[in-house]
């Protein structure tokens, strides 16, 4: 080969694989494999270089493996994934199957079961002994004891792994005290840039490192002054770009999990909550309003006559009064309290206060129904373009209040109190909101 012509691929990438298998298949694929001891390593040269294949050992002391399955099936949705493993580890196998690796092998394991694993989409040449005697054995590339991250990086890469699944900010404030940790120093601070830029360290900066994020900006690593007493860590710089290998990848995937699960529980049309993810919140504050003894207090709503907006305007502008309403439910409700969707023209407040636990005679909550009347009084008054320059202070709605824990003591019971107050609500005319129990409705306004 020429100096000028590029080397072609590894096509196998080894994970945690002892002496004895690495020599295996240093043979078996003519030396054009490259090794590395933990699944962090692995996602991180995965995410920087191209594999056809991924081998690795299942850790049975823990569910690492199936979680570096998904983080390497997003980086890589084409890479071939088999796993070996004891016997008695075989459960942890399947659940790694789940997460998306392709086979996986039972200890020990032969050539024959190796090569059908692979499914014939990954060639093994047929003089592979003779091309593993002539290639230089310095291309196996299995990384020595010495050339770990940092200290106890098995245990570093297990939990970051984990967190991996948790949202961005968790798994960066987690990766802060780890690193922080393990490299003895005052302190770590990781920070996402896009486009406004870097907050101020907390002290003296030692090393900083940055590196390009797949799913846009950047990462940036900035390293505080060792612990007082530590012994000298000026060799500590150095592994800033290492460090921010292993990280960026497991960040994208946070994010792309974070977006997706954004997504499950979001109303596509309006950005709201959507339904279930309401019901879900609510049986959650429920469960500890009853425990700390705050109140909860349920607001369901529909917009007065929709469907003459819908048959007058047409349908995208009954959709644009959707987008408007929700804007304005976001604007008028507390930063604690939840707003969605549930559906057609149908919304839900849920109103809660934390921390103020109910006396004695308590009535219902004056609160949740102020807001409830300056948002209806809101709706009314708000100019809704999209329905022409006579339609301003037409629009209105009707609403129920249910209040836990007079009204109701479970889930089902306050929503249905609720859209009993809402119907009643229609029943008397309209643009108000009801409250469960009231002998009189409010009067109009």
């Amino acid at each position: 080969m020429s100096p000028n012509e590029s080397k072609s691929p590894l096509p196998v990438l080894v994970v945690a694989a002892d002496a004895r298998l690495l020599d295996w298949l240093a043979e078996l694929f003519a030396g054009r494999i490259k090794s590395v001891p933990t699944w962090m390593e692995a996602i991180a040269e995965a995410s920087a270089n191209k594999y056809q294949l991924v081998f690795g050992g299942i850790a049975g002391t823990a569910d690492q493996s199936s979680l570096a399955v998904g983080a390497l099936r997003a980086t890589d949705p084409k890479v071939r994934i088999i796993l070996s493993c004891q016997p008695i580890h075989e459960p942890l196998a399947r659940r790694a199957l789940a997460a998306g690796a392709d086979d996986y092998l039972i200890e020990p394991i032969t050539r024959d079961e190796f090569t059908r694993a692979l499914n014939g989409q990954l060639s093994i040449p047929a003089d592979a002994a003779q091309a593993a005697v002539e290639a230089p054995v310095q291309e196996v590339q299995p990384l020595a004891a010495g050339d770990q991250l940092i200290p106890d990086a098995y245990g570093l890469c297990e939990e970051l792994l984990r967190a991996s699944r948790a949202p961005t900010e968790v798994l960066l404030t987690r990766a802060e005290r780890l690193l922080a940790e393990k490299l003895a120093a005052k302190w770590v601070q990781l920070q996402l840039i896009d486009q406004q830029p870097p907050a101020r360290p907390p002290a003296k900066v030692q090393a900083e490192h940055s590196v390009e994020l797949s799913g846009g900006g950047k990462l940036l690593i900035r390293l505080g002054p060792p612990k007082s007493g530590q012994a000298d860590s000026r060799t500590l710089p150095h592994l800033l770009p290492r460090i921010a290998q292993l990280l960026a990848p497991l960040l994208d995937i946070s994010r792309e999990t974070a977006a997706l699960q954004k997504l499950a529980v979001t109303d596509e049309l309006t950005g709201l909550y959507n339904r279930r993810y309401v019901y879900e919140f609510t049986e959650q504050v429920l469960a500890r309003a009853h425990d700390e003894r705050f109140e909860v207090t349920v607001l369901l709503f529909d917009v007065d006559d929709f469907k003459r907006y819908n048959d007058t305007y047409g349908h995208a502008t009954g959709d644009e009064v959707l987008r408007e309403t929700a804007d304005l439910m976001r604007r008028c409700s507390r930063e604690h309290d939840l707003v969605g969707r549930f559906g057609g023209d149908e919304f839900v407040m849920i109103f809660w206060d934390a921390g103020k636990r109910r006396q004695p005679n308590s009535r219902h909550p004056e609160t949740a129904f102020a807001l409830s009347e300056r948002f209806r009084r809101t709706v009314n008054a708000h100019d809704y373009k999209c329905l022409g320059p006579d339609a301003t202070g037409t629009l209105t709605i009707s609403g129920g209040l249910a209040s836990f824990p007079w009204d109701a003591a479970t889930v089902d019971d306050l929503f249905a109190r609720a859209d009993d107050a809402l119907l009643q609500a229609k029943a008397s005319g309209k643009n108000l909101i009801y409250i469960v129990g009231r002998e009189e409705p409010p009067a109009h306004s």
